[in-house]
């Protein structure tokens, strides 16, 4: 996946919000930035700087990871990622139990 990346940033750097900010003053299109996570809490951060965000899900790891290659990633740089992203926070809840 690193060879796809332009940054990344840790947790040296700040909270995951911090970080998602930090990056967006480079000029980065939030419309073209995606949070990949597996805890509300990168969910959050995603949603606070207007990113997208695609969960990876407890216990179904290697899957969301697949699914992510395979279809979340080409929804992302097509521009077509919204609704995509309005379900798979769906299915994150309800992994969660939420």
């Amino acid at each position: 996946m690193l060879e796809h990346t332009d940054i990344v940033l840790a947790q040296d750097v700040g909270s995951k919000a911090a970080c998602i900010a930090a990056m967006l003053k480079f000029g980065y299109d939030p419309h073209k930035v995606i949070m990949v996570g597996d805890a509300p809490g990168d969910c959050d951060a995603a949603e606070k700087n207007g990113v997208h965000y695609y969960p990876i899900l407890v216990n179904h790891e290697k899957e969301s990871w697949d699914e992510a290659v395979a279809v979340a990633f080409d929804k992302l740089r097509s521009g077509d990622y919204a609704p995509y992203g309005a379900q798979k926070k769906q299915e994150f809840l309800a992994n969660l139990g939420g």
